[in-house]
């Protein structure tokens, strides 16, 4: 497992009453897993009935980004200010498996009509825009009074291609349309 992180911003004061600030990180990684597994079927007398020889790769990709800007305007020095800010992130992840099934008999033969061979590919990611806007002003000494809007933008992007291949197709994976399925939304949240 191998991640990556950078991020860095600034902020900018036009004056002693408002700053600008701006700011990106991102953070990318992957991941690669190996697996063989040897399952024995043995009769009584402890002699090998059967052998089913299972390999399994794994690899993983992910990453994301982000980056925003802020503007805070202190219209005085008794806590009246204005905020606001935008930013926008996107995330990726692609997962990749690949299966492969060999059975032996109890003479150590393979025997092709039980093997089987699957790929399995998974992807998932989204994107967002999320704007707000806050005014803060002070009641007395120890109270203060907030108002803001607030807009978040979301897109999601699922899917999955999953083929399989066996002795009738020589192996070669064959997309399975049951299993293999895509699906986007959008979600949009509005508070104030």
């Amino acid at each position: 497992d191998i991640s990556h992180l950078i991020r860095g911003g600034i902020d900018y004061s036009f004056s002693k009453n408002s700053t600008l600030g701006v700011y990106a990180q991102g953070n990318f990684g992957g991941e690669d897993a190996f697996e063989d597994l040897n399952q024995r079927s043995m009769r009584s007398a402890n002699q090998l009935d059967s052998l089913y020889v299972r390999n399994s790769t794994e690899a993983e990709d992910n990453g994301n980004f982000e980056g925003g800007i802020n503007y805070t305007f202190n219209v005085d020095t008794t806590g009246h200010r204005f905020y606001t800010s935008f930013s926008y992130s996107k995330d990726f992840r692609d997962h990749h498996n690949e299966y492969y099934q060999h059975f032996f008999n109890s003479r150590n033969e393979e025997v092709a009509s039980k093997g089987l061979r699957q790929l399995n590919d998974r992807t998932s990611g989204s994107t967002f825009y999320i704007f707000q806007a806050d005014y803060e002003r002070l009641v007395g000494e120890k109270t203060s009074m907030e108002a803001g809007l607030k807009g978040t933008f979301g897109i999601w992007e699922r899917g999955q291609e999953f083929a399989q291949g066996d002795e009738g197709s020589d192996f070669l994976p064959i997309r399975n349309d049951t299993i293999s399925d895509a699906f986007d939304f959008n979600e949009d949240v509005y508070a104030a």
